[in-house]
């Protein structure tokens, strides 16, 4: 088809002018063909389940060559954007200046309402089948992205792992750069994780990229007029996550129709919510421009955004009331995820799930913003039906009378 908004293959060509030739399809491409055609050269294929990714140097980009039997290259291949791929030069064995290439793309699979919260996350700890094979979290889907705590009854370090940084690891509770891991693999149709285990002592909580529920986003920041960078969720993000990957730098969390596109929170701290300025920031359904703080110029960023979507997950905020009180996300059967942060002072990022317990008793939590042990000493929370309940108690004062809070749960 013609129209973009329709179009599921694309082919055609681009040149190597002294920088990276960049690609715009419309849309994101999960499957790119290659063939430098003014010189020989070998026809490579690049695909996002084995690694494709948003970096050209030192990825884990998994290269097969369609005229060769030869096993995979771990090689630099074409590159993905929100909306196409670059193909990268003067990187390790990029091309060189007027090198030529025809493609074929494959768009990635177009962004769908989910018929149900289990169609889009799961919730597993390691090794809960105790078969031992990998993947070691399982989801019954192909997982986009995953918070994942490393041995969650000790003191461990948390992570935020995605299919587009495959072979890196962001975490949680730091300022610091994404990291190598060979085991944050997501080249598996039912879960990621490439560790076989029986141990339980670790918990992964997948997401899978939804229209109206979630998506992922790789950016370049930009000082020079803060550029529009467009997303595929279809509706305005409720909640958005970003981090620059490449500096030690703090983690960014914006509700914009919450708190106003003039704040944020930062994820890796427990401080109330912050002043950052409005000029030149705004959230749509197709793009987002974030306020401009203290980026690291031409950095690469990765952006995380979440929706309500009916039934399914739930964004919003409340008031404590220094007792109980039930929160009404509209769901039927209650919370398997929960996420709580106190905006107006401070307060850890609390998250409860359902494979750790979300029960009338004592319920064990983890905070995003810390590498501590998880706590299993009071009941924080409760289930409801609708949504869940929140109690006031010191251990967490997740509902003090007149405090403000923001959540995210999903069904």
């Amino acid at each position: 088809a013609e129209d973009a908004e329709e179009q599921m293959i694309k082919c055609g060509s681009c040149v190597i002018n002294s920088a990276d030739a960049v690609v715009d399809l419309g849309w994101q491409p999960q499957f790119v063909l290659i063939k430098e055609y003014n010189v020989a050269g070998s026809w490579k294929m690049v695909d996002t389940m084995r690694g494709m990714g948003v970096d050209p140097i030192a990825n884990q980009d998994r290269v097969l060559l369609a005229n060769s039997s030869n096993l995979e290259e771990t090689n630099n291949g074409p590159v993905l954007t929100p909306s196409g791929f670059v193909v990268p030069y003067d990187n390790g064995n990029a091309a060189a200046n007027g090198s030529a290439y025809v493609y074929m793309a494959v768009r990635t699979p177009m962004m769908v309402e989910p018929d149900a919260a289990t169609d889009v996350f799961a919730v597993d700890t390691l090794g809960s089948t105790g078969d031992g094979k990998e993947p070691g979290f399982r989801s019954g889907f192909p997982v986009d992205m995953a918070l994942r705590r490393a041995g969650f009854s000790g003191s461990a370090a948390g992570y935020l792992d995605s299919r587009m940084l495959q072979g890196k690891q962001l975490e949680t509770s730091s300022t610091q750069s994404e990291q190598v891991s060979s085991r944050t693999m997501f080249d598996y149709q039912n879960g990621y994780y490439r560790l076989g285990s029986t141990s339980a002592d670790q918990i992964g909580q997948m997401w899978k990229r939804a229209k109206g529920f979630f998506d992922v986003v790789p950016y370049t920041s930009n000082y020079s007029g803060n550029p529009q960078h467009k997303h595929s969720l279809g509706v305005v993000p409720e909640m958005l996550m970003s981090k620059c990957r490449s500096a030690a730098d703090k983690w960014e969390v914006f509700f914009p129709s919450i708190l106003g596109v003039g704040h944020m929170i930062v994820l890796n701290e427990n401080t109330a919510k912050q002043a950052v300025g409005s000029a030149n920031a705004a959230f749509t359904d197709t793009y987002f421009q974030q306020p401009s703080i203290n980026w690291p110029n031409a950095s690469p960023f990765i952006a995380y955004l979440f929706a309500t979507l009916a039934g399914i997950s739930k964004v919003g905020s409340y008031t404590g009331n220094g007792s109980y009180q039930t929160i009404d996300c509209g769901f039927a059967a209650g919370s398997r995820f929960i996420l709580i942060k106190r905006t107006d002072a401070t307060g850890d990022w609390y998250v409860w799930d359902s494979a750790r317990g979300i029960t009338a008793g004592n319920d064990p939590h983890l905070s995003l913003n810390t590498s501590g042990a998880e706590v299993t000493t009071d009941d924080s929370v409760d289930p409801e039906n609708s949504g869940f309940i929140v109690n006031q108690n010191s251990a967490t004062n997740i509902n003090v009378t007149s405090a403000s809070y923001i959540f995210y749960a999903i069904a």
